[in-house]
C-alpha cells in the first residue's frame, strides 16, 4: 500500500514549490492543470521534461497512477492543483441539474485514493489541495478542503481518508518569511484551526521546511 500525503494550504503558501528538492530520476508529476512549475527546473523538469504529465480529469489521473506503478524507478508520484479533479468536473457539468453528480464527484475523489493504496508499499504519493476558511457554528474559524460546494461537503471530506496531512502556512518572524509545513493540528498567526495530522513520532517539530525530499525521508525512516 502506497503512502498518501495531502498537502493543503492557501495559493501561493508553497505547496508546489516543495517539489524541487525531490529527486527528478525517481519522481513522476501528474498535472491537473497544465501549468508551468514555480520553481527553476531540473534534470528531468527541464527541456525534456520526461516526468511531467497533463491529467486534467480523474480517469488521467488513474491511468497516471496505474502506468507509475509498472515503473519501478518511481518512488514519488505528485498530484498538483489536486481539487481540479472536482472543479474541472463540476465545470464540465454545470448546466445539469440534480444532486447525483455531487456524489459522482465524491466517488471520483474516493477511487482515486482507492488506486492509490492500491500502488507499490515504496511509492509516496504526495497530492496538493487547496483550502477554505470557514466559521463554525460555535464561532471558531478552522480551514476545510475546497471543494464546490456544501452539499459535497457533506458528502465526502478528503481529510477523513488520508493518514497524513502537511499544511502549508509561511511563518512571519519580525521582517522575514519561512516557507515551510505544519505537520499537527495547531492555530496559525490569525488564531484560525489548521487541520494538519501526522502519525505520531514522525515529525519531531511542529512547523518542518518547505522541502517534500525531508518529508519522504521522514517517512521512509518511520515505517522503515
Amino acid at each position: 500500500m502506497a503512502k498518501t500525503i495531502l498537502i493543503c494550504g492557501k495559493t501561493g503558501t508553497g505547496k508546489t514549490s516543495a517539489i524541487r528538492t525531490l529527486d527528478p530520476k525517481e519522481t513522476v508529476i501528474l498535472k491537473v492543470i497544465n501549468r508551468t512549475l514555480p520553481f527553476k527546473y531540473n534534470g528531468l523538469y527541464g527541456k525534456e521534461q520526461k516526468n511531467l504529465y497533463s491529467t486534467p480529469t480523474y480517469d488521467a489521473v488513474l491511468k497516471g497512477l496505474e502506468w507509475a506503478n509498472k515503473q519501478p524507478h518511481v518512488k514519488n508520484v505528485v498530484i498538483t492543483d489536486g481539487t481540479y479533479i472536482i472543479r474541472q468536473e463540476f465545470f464540465k457539468k454545470a448546466n445539469i441539474k440534480g444532486y447525483d453528480k455531487f456524489t459522482e464527484f465524491a466517488m471520483h475523489m474516493q477511487q482515486i485514493l482507492k488506486a492509490i493504496q492500491d500502488l507499490r508499499d515504496d511509492i509516496k504519493v504526495f497530492m496538493e489541495y487547496h483550502v477554505d476558511s470557514q466559521v463554525t457554528d460555535s464561532g471558531i474559524t478552522e480551514y476545510k478542503p475546497a471543494t464546490v460546494g456544501k452539499l459535497l461537503d457533506s458528502q465526502y471530506n478528503i481529510l477523513e481518508n488520508v493518514d497524513i496531512v502537511l499544511f502549508a502556512s509561511p511563518m512571519y518572524e519580525d521582517k522575514s518569511i519561512t516557507y515551510g509545513f505544519y505537520t499537527n493540528r495547531t492555530l496559525d498567526r490569525n488564531g484560525a484551526e489548521i487541520p494538519a495530522k501526522s502519525p505520531m513520532g514522525m515529525f519531531d517539530e511542529e512547523f518542518i521546511p518547505n522541502d517534500l525530499a525531508v518529508v519522504a525521508k521522514k517517512i521512509d525512516e518511520y515505517y522503515g
